[in-house]
């Protein structure tokens, strides 16, 4: 067997190859070409903790995720805020934006995560959460949604 070659081997068998002796395990598979070679030694290890890292990413990721909802009837916008376990997002920061990125108007949801307002401006409304710590999300209220 070549030294490329896999070696694959049973619980407590001898394989004599090439005049060398091996004892090996079950389900023990060892490719000789990655023995003190740079991927044994550096590229395998990055592998594995980059691994790690994208397996850890998604539970990372939602532990800044906040839910903003926002919806039209008649001359008012209400939102809801709550966090993905279902609480109210008490005092987060509501910013209103117009199509054109402009700043239209500011406020702070109570303790049920509701904050309401007047339509400021018939248009594209973006409306921003911020409930601290990187707990942030947007809602884009289109226009057709909106009544003068």
């Amino acid at each position: 067997m070549a030294d490329s070659e896999p070696r694959i081997g049973v619980k407590s068998a001898n394989i004599v190859s090439g005049g060398r002796l091996f004892l090996t395990s079950i389900f023990d598979i060892r490719y000789s070409i990655f023995r003190g070679s740079p991927f044994h030694k550096k590229i395998l290890p990055l592998t594995v903790l980059l691994l790690v890292a994208f397996l850890l990413l998604p539970v990372a990721a939602s532990a800044h995720k906040v839910n903003l909802f926002a919806y039209a009837e008649g001359k008012t916008v209400y939102t809801e805020s709550y966090y993905p376990d279902g609480k109210p997002v008490v005092a987060g920061k509501i910013l209103v934006y117009d199509s054109g990125h402009n700043l239209l108007l500011e406020g702070a949801t109570n303790a049920e995560g509701l904050f309401s307002f007047p339509v400021p401006k018939v248009d594209d409304l973006t409306i921003v959460i911020e409930a601290g710590m990187g707990h942030r999300n947007e809602f884009l209220l289109k226009k057709s949604e909106l009544k003068e």
